[in-house]
């Protein structure tokens, strides 16, 4: 990626990206410059946007539609904090799901059925590192019980 200043034709060419139609994200990958760089350039550094309860209105909107507050936060050219902080009060904030043995002994039997990972993750609806985490910990405890079995301690 570039560093130090950005020239007057590189931001033209974000602004021009820009009324094209391409997201922040695009533009980054198309100019070679980080996400953050290009933001601060298209939106200016610290310009706040005004938020009316129609911009909120489109959040709710866009995030029952099933998108990421990573994705509202691109697509309204908002913050993602500011898009967190709005969700949060309208009761649209990320759930949690409850991990209980029942999930995860279907985590195991997926796994052991040779599904990789990211996909339980997406038939269950966890994070792929949620998944991985308690994968681990269920292998873990599998070789310590077989460990203790071994030794005669159990």
């Amino acid at each position: 990626m570039p560093r130090g200043k950005v020239s007057e034709d590189d931001v033209e060419r974000m602004k021009f990206l820009k009324k094209e139609g391409l997201t922040y994200e695009e533009i980054a990958e198309e100019l070679d410059y980080s996400y953050s760089t290009v933001a601060k350039y298209l939106k200016g550094r610290g310009e706040r946007t005004e938020i009316t309860p129609e911009l909120i209105d489109e959040m709710k909107d866009l995030r029952e539609d099933g998108l990421t507050y990573k994705e509202i936060s691109e697509e309204l050219e908002v913050g993602y904090s500011t898009v967190a902080k709005y969700m949060r009060k309208e009761g649209l904030g990320r759930k949690r799901k409850k991990i209980n043995k029942d999930l995860i002994e279907r985590m195991k039997n997926l796994e052991e059925a040779g599904v990789a990972k990211r996909e339980i993750a997406d038939k269950l609806e966890l994070s792929y590192s949620t998944v991985r985490k308690y994968l681990k910990k269920e292998e873990e405890l599998g070789f310590f019980d077989r460990l203790k079995r071994k030794l005669g301690l159990e």
